[in-house]
């Protein structure tokens, strides 16, 4: 992926909400960005592993915290996913049978339908919340947060850290709405149980195994153990938001000091424009 490419990525996606620029990254900002809004989960992240192994190296460093405080780093290789066979197709017509429903393969819009029902539940719950726990990236830390302010589930429910007893209405409610989306062929359940939604979501998991990608952690503090949900595209989209800024402050350190255009700093290899930005701020 050449500097010119990430710029225009970084451009195109620098207005988007947290999901449109996953969707946009997935794509590689093709213009068929409304198809790759509809793949199966799994297509979408191994795309998102396949790109940044192809312009990030595929070693994806980052931290949670246990539930007693302890703060865990993890190191994830992309190269995994972006191998994986067990990837879904972007246009996999895959139908999963669960009881007497059938269910297609969840994908980045069944998940923002989900995402809109949870926030406009949220949002009619806390009036006066001033956009606390709204969903964001906003981490440009060298090593970032396994799942971050948005933590993408199985289900496509977007969960965020809101204080008030209304969360798990809205996710339960989040979920039955992506249920809903993805069943074809028979009426969807007024209202799945608990149960249902275990069992769907566990179907569902089987037939798109990249849909969600999990990480085990075991706590050296309180020995706890517990599994955690990757924000791929997160991960994704801040190193290339990362590598955007740096191209920027190149650019601006070799402009201002030689007077050269964007094009000829860009046009420069990495090795040599780091050797020539040293200069200038020696």
């Amino acid at each position: 992926m050449t500097q010119e490419e990430v710029l225009k990525l970084w451009e195109a996606g620098r207005l988007l909400g947290p999901l449109d620029r996953v969707v946009l990254a997935a794509s590689r900002a093709s213009a068929d960005l409304q198809s790759a809004a509809d793949w199966p989960l799994g297509a979408r992240n191994r795309s998102l592993a396949q790109l940044h192994c192809e312009a990030f190296g595929g070693i994806l460093r980052g931290y949670t915290r246990c539930r007693c405080g302890e703060h865990l780093e993890f190191e994830f290789d992309s190269h995994i996913v972006a191998a994986s066979a067990a990837a879904t197709q972007p246009s996999a017509p895959e139908l999963v049978p669960v009881g007497r429903w059938l269910f297609r393969l969840p994908t980045s819009r069944d998940l923002a339908i989900a995402a809109e029902e949870f926030e406009l539940l949220q949002n009619s719950r806390t009036p006066n919340n001033s956009g606390k726990g709204r969903v964001q990236l906003h981490s440009t830390d060298e090593h970032l947060p396994a799942g971050g302010p948005v933590r993408e589930t199985l289900l496509g429910i977007h969960a965020t850290e809101y204080s008030n007893s209304g969360t798990a209405v809205g996710e339960q409610a989040a979920a039955q709405r992506l249920l809903a989306s993805c069943c074809c062929g028979s009426e969807p359940a007024a209202d799945w149980t608990e149960e249902d939604m275990e069992i769907i979501g566990e179907r569902l998991s089987q037939a798109d195994p990249l849909a969600e990608i999990l990480l085990h952690f075991d706590c050296p503090a309180c020995s706890a153990s517990f599994d955690e949900s990757l924000d791929l595209g997160g991960f994704v989209w801040a190193e290339i938001e990362n590598r955007a800024k740096r191209i920027f402050q190149d650019v601006h350190a070799l402009a201002s000091a030689y007077g050269w255009r964007e094009s000829e700093i860009l046009a420069l290899s990495p090795a040599r424009r780091c050797a020539y930005v040293e200069m200038v701020q020696s």
